[in-house]
């Protein structure tokens, strides 16, 4: 096969792996979309493809440097937009961070069923406790910006005060 038809099907797999896959196992089965996570992805699947350009350079005895060039690119750009936050709404920080929350939550249930160590019980216990709230905060506040609702008063945004910032 070429090494487009390789190349194709590793990024869409190490994408959709990125990108679903593993938000489903941790998160039981809340996949949530936002951009940050999309360049996440973005950056896992140029890595992989640079793997299998270098591992289909190193079998056939060429050098690939446009796809080099090109997935490397993809890579420092989608690196760079992640860091940056670049186009990130709150809504899409909103959904990142209730991700990050459920994540810690099943961690810190494994754990509390599994250990002896009351110290740990503790911890994990805290943990447990301040993300279910920090997760329903989030969720009451990411509804209040999806629903834009109106000051009872003014009819204005509730979050207008926002914008002042």
């Amino acid at each position: 096969m070429k090494l487009h038809i390789y190349l194709f099907i590793t990024f869409f797999v190490a994408f959709l792996l990125q990108y679903a896959i593993l938000p489903y196992i941790v998160t039981a089965g809340k996949i949530t979309h936002s951009r940050g996570k999309i360049y996440i992805s973005l950056s896992a699947a140029s890595i992989m493809g640079l793997l299998e350009v270098i591992v289909f350079d190193s079998y056939h005895s060429t050098f690939s440097i446009y796809y080099y060039i090109a997935l490397g690119l993809l890579f420092y750009l989608s690196a760079y937009a992640f860091r940056s936050q670049l186009y990130i709404s709150e809504s899409d920080y909103m959904h990142q961070m209730i991700e990050t929350a459920n994540k810690d939550i099943l961690l810190s249930n494994n754990i509390i069923a599994t250990t002896h160590n009351i110290n740990v019980q503790t911890i994990a216990t805290n943990i447990l406790h301040r993300r279910n709230k920090d997760r329903d905060v989030m969720n009451k506040l990411l509804s209040d910006i999806d629903n834009k609702k109106p000051m009872p008063i003014t009819k204005s945004d509730a979050f207008a005060y926002q914008k002042l910032l």
